[in-house]
């Protein structure tokens, strides 16, 4: 008998790969794994790409008079501090209507410049200094030498407009370089098995899904929901001491701002009422003893929501609403919030809204 008429022989000649078929299904499998993959780092990117845009556009749904879009933008924001993220210093943030962005200036270049980086994949002729050694070394000079020369050895400090702008050379820089030396060395026909088999649609769609379905997770899957603006303005009309304010301004304070101003040796050229009012709060020393060891009280059949409203009652760490009611206009100057008003502060929990605290000043 031949080999060829054996069917356990035929068999292990098509395992082998010996028979036509067998290299054309082995080529067919091949083909079909490497558009799967292709594809799926696709929607990821896409899917990253959309979730980084909300965070950054935070500031504007909490301003939102709907709901649920305030408690999306409520919870991105402070999960930007809680996941550490940024260090969330207002001063080193832009900052939209009293509302710092849930990442310092230099995190917001870094993170729309790396959107950038990676789309360079999709450009039909891609330029060879993408994948050169020397953008990597131009993307990462200005940004070391800005760090440095800052946050090391405080010889100076820098602004927001270097700080995006080092972000962005960097987040381009380095994204774009490994993704055509070293993710195109792997995945050569990537931008081909993407657009020219037409499925980025069907990944858009996939990762639009994937975007919808955690910020409906966010803002109507928690029985939860954040204090407003003019709800925190509203109680602080009823809840202050001064009953004719000429001036009324609600200012948000990022998860981690009170903490991560307590270190920083460039707080002295920013100090600002709000800020100084919660580092002296006892309500910031527990949550500077809750990180060295004291964790939850609850247990392990805690659910989500009590874990929630138990950080946010003892640390108000998911958010602070300050409204100033004051008996003059404030002062800004190079404070993030107010340097000079007299009047009184008042503190509320963003997510209990509770009132924390009340200070004149």
């Amino acid at each position: 008998m031949k080999d060829s008429d054996d069917p356990f022989m035929a068999f292990m000649d098509f395992l082998d790969g010996k028979s036509d078929k067998a290299r054309r299904f082995a080529a067919s499998l091949e083909e079909s794994v490497e558009t799967v993959y292709s594809n799926l780092v696709f929607t990821s990117y896409l899917a990253v790409s959309g979730l980084l845009i909300l965070l950054l556009a935070s500031p504007a749904l909490i301003s939102s008079a709907s709901q649920p879009i305030e408690d999306l933008g409520g919870f991105l924001h402070a999960a930007a501090g809680l996941t550490f993220m940024c260090h969330q210093l207002p001063y080193r943030s832009f900052i939209w209507g009293g509302i710092p962005l849930p990442v310092c200036a230099r995190d917001v270049g870094i993170y729309i410049g790396a959107i950038a980086g990676f789309a360079t994949l999709m450009l039909p002729d891609r330029p060879k200094w993408l994948g050169s050694l020397w953008l990597l070394v131009a993307a990462v000079v200005p940004i070391g030498l800005d760090g440095v020369s800052q946050t090391i050895l405080g010889l100076r400090e820098s602004s927001n407009l270097i700080r995006v702008a080092t972000g962005l050379v960097f987040g381009f820089g380095a994204v774009a370089f490994l993704s055509n030396r070293v993710f195109l060395h792997f995945n050569p026909r990537f931008r081909e098995q993407v657009v020219h088999r037409r499925l980025y649609l069907l990944d858009a769609a996939a990762a639009a899904l994937a975007v919808i379905l955690v910020a409906s997770t966010l803002s109507s899957g928690l029985s939860l929901h954040y204090l407003g603006r003019d709800a925190a303005i509203e109680k602080a009309l009823a809840d202050s001491s001064v009953k004719s304010p000429i001036y009324v301004g609600a200012y948000y304070v990022s998860s981690l701002a009170p903490v991560s101003s307590l270190g920083d040796k460039f707080y002295a050229n920013h100090r600002d009422i709000i800020l100084d009012d919660l580092k002296d709060s006892d309500f910031v020393k527990e949550r500077i003893l809750s990180r060295v060891g004291r964790g939850s009280t609850l247990g392990e059949n805690a659910t989500a929501e009590e874990l929630i409203l138990e950080a946010a009652g003892r640390e108000h760490s998911f958010g602070i609403w300050a409204v100033a009611a004051l008996e003059e206009q404030p002062e800004k100057g190079d404070a993030p919030y107010i340097s000079r008003g007299r009047g009184e502060y008042l503190y509320y929990d963003a997510v209990t809204g509770e009132l924390i605290m009340k200070r004149m000043h």
